[in-house]
């Protein structure tokens, strides 16, 4: 398999704190790979150090092929997603907010913004501004502004956190329509019936490592659960 994201080793600390204790991790082409862990697990600053908002104290990642590094650019343009809450210009329209991240891009035809807008169901609300936007409005402007530049890679963190359950299911057929078209997805999320629903892998973190990985069959074999929140509590429960 073509490997798209190879983690070797990785270990962070926070004031003498270890939060990553030798992390190794590996998402393919076309995957779409679910990041689950409890609070405080590490997940959110594994993503951070991926997308490079982050240093890594020690170990090696590996992007789509480059070794990560603060020369790193090139790489960078090639991928998108949303740590956290996705911040905006308030007082600027999503379609003005899309147009401007474009223009790092080199900037696009409007249609092509429209086009992003409507894959995340808010395209009537394009010259509305962001201000009068709702959490679940924004969380879908956010995908859209993660995929103005055509990345190869994506990262979502906690996406379903402000959605409701025909959000999630739109989210879900976003994912699988990107997988595809041969985008690879790497996801977090504490709602594991999303996760089981649109995942072809799963790795479990905690205590700054991975716990376990396979695809969700696998997973659900090994552990003779019934569905993934059973296995992933059986998991963490053994650890």
């Amino acid at each position: 398999m073509d490997t798209v994201l190879k983690l070797s080793g990785i270990h962070k600390s926070f004031k003498g704190k270890k939060i990553i204790d030798g992390l190794n991790m590996e998402v393919n082409r076309g995957e779409i790979y679910g990041f689950l862990g409890e609070k405080g697990s590490g997940k959110t600053t594994t993503l951070k150090m991926i997308m490079g908002l982050l240093k890594v104290d020690k170990g090696n990642i590996n992007l789509l092929n480059n070794e990560m590094n603060n020369n790193s650019r090139e790489v960078f343009r090639r991928i998108g997603g949303i740590i956290e809450t996705p911040v905006f210009y308030e007082e600027l329209s999503g379609l003005m907010n899309l147009k401007l991240h474009g223009n790092l891009f080199g900037g696009y035809k409007q249609e092509k913004y429209m086009e992003l807008l409507e894959l995340v169901g808010i395209r009537e609300s394009a010259k509305i501004k962001v201000k009068k936007y709702s959490l679940e409005m924004k969380q879908r402007l956010g995908i859209a502004r993660a995929l103005v530049n055509n990345p190869d890679f994506l990262i979502f963190d906690e996406l379903s956190n402000e959605l409701d359950s025909k959000g999630r299911r739109d989210v879900i057929n976003i994912f699988k329509k990107l997988s595809k078209e041969g985008k690879t997805i790497l996801i977090s999320s504490h709602i594991l019936g999303d996760i089981e629903k649109v995942c072809t892998k799963i790795g479990i973190i905690g205590r700054g490592k991975i716990l376990i990985e396979g695809s969700v069959d696998e997973l659900l074999d090994l552990n003779n659960n019934a569905d993934i929140e059973e296995c992933f509590l059986k998991v963490i429960e053994e650890e």
